[in-house]
């Protein structure tokens, strides 16, 4: 059973939140870090030794799970949605290739990549913006109950005595 208490009604105004539309890349990557032994052209000849492969057939999952260095590799290199904007160097990347198109290697603050996406999806903000305010709401609603019950088990447990003298 559940009481419902509405202290307001706003109405969503679609007009105003319908441009925060944003693209999501389902992206995977294959990362290798330089060291005291490794350096940065022998890292970038593995990678795009690695592109080869896939290019030639081999499976991105496989190779990513066998040399990357990232914690990416135990998903077979999948990141997982990632929207435009969220870094740079990867969104460079992203407008240059084609869906399941390996990308040239680049180098990040984590190391140097190569990267592919296999989805697009288009987002709207606006909506999930609202889920997160209701869901907000909810929690803090819900959070307030549970403190007032809990004061009033403390003063309903307190003993108080108070002492002219």
């Amino acid at each position: 059973m559940h009481i419902i208490k509405l202290n307001q009604v706003e109405s969503y105004d679609e007009s105003k939140n319908s441009s925060k539309e944003v693209k999501k890349y389902f992206v995977r990557q294959i990362v290798l870090k330089t060291n005291e032994v490794t350096s940065e052209n022998e890292v970038i000849k593995r990678l795009t030794r690695l592109k080869e492969q896939i290019n030639a057939g081999a499976k991105f999952e496989l190779l990513a799970k066998k040399y990357s260095e990232d914690f990416s590799s135990s998903s077979g290199g999948e990141i997982g949605w990632i929207s435009e904007g969220l870094e740079q160097k990867i969104d460079e990347q992203l407008l240059n290739i084609d869906q399941d198109e390996v990308s040239e290697p680049f180098k990040t603050d984590i190391g140097w990549h190569i990267i592919q996406y296999t989805a697009v999806k288009f987002e709207n903000l606006a909506t999930q913006d609202m889920d997160i305010k209701i869901k907000s709401d909810l929690i803090n609603e819900r959070t307030e109950l549970l403190f007032q019950d809990w004061y009033s088990s403390l003063k309903a447990q307190s003993f108080i005595e108070i002492r002219d003298e």
